[in-house]
């Protein structure tokens, strides 16, 4: 006799589906996307860090002509990087990642840091978030990339109310945690953010566009 799946199971898995099905078709497309270099991704999370990805676009390409590797950060001049990252704003970003190179400067092999996230994660300025995104868009790991804009999602899904800081909340997390599973969970991750940035806006979501809005409180 098969085993039988839980409803939230199901629901899950649909929800996978929809969103890749809608993400194969509207998927956006930029530079950090097309690698699976761990530094590189990082390196990309860092700047897209409460800045738009089209933004971040031409500086990072700059920035990875210039510090190519965690070596060649690891030799950057504090100067070059602070004018590099200059029309990104945001002062603080450029003391993290000039504190950065610091800290690769003092390891034999800079690259191992960006390979283990469970290291990076205590790099200044990094955290959980982006060394999620880097376990998951370079890593191939399924974990959840939880930011405020896939936490709207799950907080939309489960139909809570109130503008509360979801990504905290532990339903939200449970929510990703189970949508974000599987050999396709990299592909899971983009599509959430994409759906946020084209979709399920923060003020205006255009619910009828959503392909998951059958599965969403909000939506229905």
């Amino acid at each position: 006799m098969p085993e039988l799946r839980q409803p939230c199971e199901i629901r899950a898995e649909s929800i996978r589906r929809l969103l890749l099905a809608w993400w194969r078709c509207n998927r956006r497309d930029f530079p950090w996307r097309r690698t699976r270099d761990p530094y590189k991704v990082a390196v990309a999370e860092l700047m897209l860090r409460r800045t738009r990805a089209e933004v971040v676009e031409r500086v990072y390409r700059e920035f990875v002509r210039r510090w190519p590797d965690p070596r060649a950060l690891s030799q950057a001049r504090a100067g070059a990087i602070v004018a590099t990252l200059r029309p990104l704003g945001l002062r603080w970003r450029a003391r993290n990642i000039v504190s950065i190179a610091r800290i690769l400067r003092a390891v034999p092999d800079p690259g191992a840091v960006f390979r283990q996230p469970e290291t990076l994660a205590g790099l200044p300025g990094v955290g959980e978030y982006v060394s999620a995104a880097v376990a998951s868009f370079a890593l191939g790991r399924a974990v959840p990339v939880v930011d405020t804009n896939t936490a709207r999602i799950a907080s939309r899904i489960l139909g809570l109310q109130g503008r509360r800081e979801w990504r905290r909340s532990r339903a939200v997390r449970e929510l990703l945690v189970g949508i974000v599973r599987g050999s396709a969970a990299r592909g899971i991750n983009l599509a959430l953010l994409d759906l946020a940035a084209l979709v399920c806006l923060p003020h205006a979501p255009r619910c009828r566009e959503c392909p998951i809005s059958r599965h969403c409180r909000t939506g229905r």
